[in-house]
């Protein structure tokens, strides 16, 4: 578990868009926190939404293995994009030369898994996403059956024309 700075915002008394007198603060905390089983996700999560005081929670799901997920998904796609040129450059009668450039999208920088649960709370206050307002905090919980993450690799090769005698 991560506990980040406190942060202090003051909450000011309004009147014709302009702010007055403060009349409070509003004090909160980020907490990151790292479960290593997904099983006890779903009971982690009731625990804390039925919690006081918690008014945004933005769960993310990662692998352990990442790393060696990634490498295989560029290695699959990297050849797939390979063979899809072969093809084309045989329909046209030439082969592939070398590979002039190569670039690779869905990358795991920017997850795809990541899930936002606005559980209501304060007026002004964080949260968005799923959830929130008039439902209950039992009804926020989402727990994905399955995650998919893919790779896709375009490249540009040179053209060996063929023997058109």
């Amino acid at each position: 578990m991560i506990a980040y700075d406190i942060a202090k915002r003051a909450v000011r008394r309004r009147e014709d868009y302009r702010e007055l007198e403060i009349i409070g603060y509003d004090v909160s905390r980020q907490i990151k926190v790292t479960l290593r089983d997904v099983q006890l996700y779903e009971v982690f999560m009731k625990n804390l939404l039925s919690a006081a005081n918690i008014e945004s929670v933005s769960p993310g799901f990662d692998r352990t293995d990442r790393d060696k997920v990634e490498s295989d998904l560029l290695t699959d796609a990297a050849h797939n994009a390979k063979q899809q040129a072969e093809h084309m450059a045989k329909g046209f009668g030439a082969k592939l030369g070398t590979v002039y450039a190569i670039t690779q999208q869905g990358s795991f920088h920017n997850l795809v898994t990541q899930f936002t649960i606005g559980t209501g709370g304060r007026s002004g206050g964080g949260g968005g996403g799923m959830g929130g307002g008039s439902r209950g905090r039992d009804e926020a919980l989402f727990v994905p059956s399955t995650i998919s993450f893919r790779k896709t690799v375009s490249a540009i090769y040179k053209i060996i024309p063929g023997d058109n005698s």
